[in-house]
């Protein structure tokens, strides 16, 4: 009987081998599967809803508990899709874990994962060459600053130099049909944009567009200007995805409501046409007054050419590609 007993043991630990490499098999298969980050606005406000109104639970070695959502730490990672179960995914860190979150009809189902890949399986959709990394990993590379936007408009207005209550009030008392005999005086509105890349050991990565617009003076008007900064930055520990080769492909903050989404900033091109219609004008009759101290009218130079039509404009991106070898950044959705 002993000697039966002793010659199970083997058998027996051999089992214990097995379901143990299953075991860990299992969880490393469940790192391991790479997921596509879902881009699109439907299914992306769909997953968000189940996000906020389904249950947490942490799956353990043996069952799971009851959770709560930031008990799973902060999201590092937008939502994906498991490429295998096309089950929509997100990924969480912290302070001592990291865990992967599956999203299911009425619950949302937790699991511990490693940390060391939490986001370098991720792909983007319709870019194969791309792969997920951090910004800290750029700093090794021989990526370079560089000026990406550089623009300067200039415009010659013709306006009357007085306002035009005090044109009107002295037509009246003096019986002039037209504005002929009044005095006009030519006045520039200039715009100028400029945008850079830098890459910084520091704050990580940050696109950075300035852009201004300026009035001048006209009669006892004095000039005027108006200025934008716009800043979009990831820090050394946000994900990118990059080809290696110098583009970068930056992912915006998706599900925010628009005015917390990072934007591209531009000039109007409706102000642009705007002004060069103006300066067509000037060659032959003044085109505005000067501003009334009395109040606003769509009449004065500074409501004509700053009010009628925002100079600038933002647009929200999904995906920015930053270009480091032909010094461009374009949105590509």
């Amino acid at each position: 009987m002993l000697n039966k007993f002793r010659d199970n043991q083997p058998l027996m630990k051999c089992d214990k081998c097995v379901l143990f490499a299953v075991f860990t098999m299992f969880f490393i298969t469940l790192d391991a599967i790479a997921g596509e980050l879902i881009l699109d606005q439907n299914l992306l406000e769909k997953v968000s809803k189940k996000s906020q109104e389904n249950p947490y639970r942490i799956k353990q070695v043996i069952g799971s508990k009851d959770a709560f959502v930031f008990e799973l730490g902060n999201p590092v990672t937008p939502f994906f899709q498991d490429e295998a179960t096309k089950t929509v995914k997100r990924r969480y860190r912290s302070a001592k874990n990291c865990f992967e979150v599956s999203f299911h009809e009425k619950l949302n189902l937790a699991i511990k994962t490693d940390c060391r890949q939490v986001m370098s399986d991720l792909k983007l959709p319709g870019f194969p060459d791309f792969h997920a990394a951090k910004v800290s990993d750029l700093l090794d590379s021989s990526l370079k600053d560089f000026e990406f936007w550089n623009e300067s408009n200039s415009y010659q207005l013709k306006g009357f130099v007085h306002s035009r209550e005090t044109i009107e009030m002295d037509q009246r008392i003096l019986n002039l049909k037209d504005t002929v005999s009044f005095p006009t005086q030519l006045f520039q509105v200039k715009t100028e944009a400029i945008g850079n890349v830098a890459l910084d050991s520091k704050s990580g990565l940050s696109i950075t567009q300035q852009t201004s617009l300026f009035v001048g003076k006209i009669g006892i008007q004095d000039q005027s200007d108006e200025t934008i900064t716009n800043i979009i930055n990831r820090t050394l520990n946000d994900l990118i995805f990059t080809d290696g080769r110098g583009r970068i492909i930056v992912i915006n903050s998706l599900l925010l409501p628009l005015p917390f989404q990072n934007s591209l900033l531009s000039i109007q091109p409706k102000f642009s046409r705007f002004l060069s219609e103006l300066e067509n004008r000037s060659t032959r009759s003044a085109v505005c007054f000067r501003d009334s101290w009395m109040g606003n009218s769509d009449q004065d130079c500074q409501q004509m050419v700053i009010k009628k039509i925002r100079p600038f404009e933002f647009k929200a991106f999904s995906l920015l590609m930053v270009n480091f070898q032909d010094s461009s950044v374009i949105q590509i959705r």
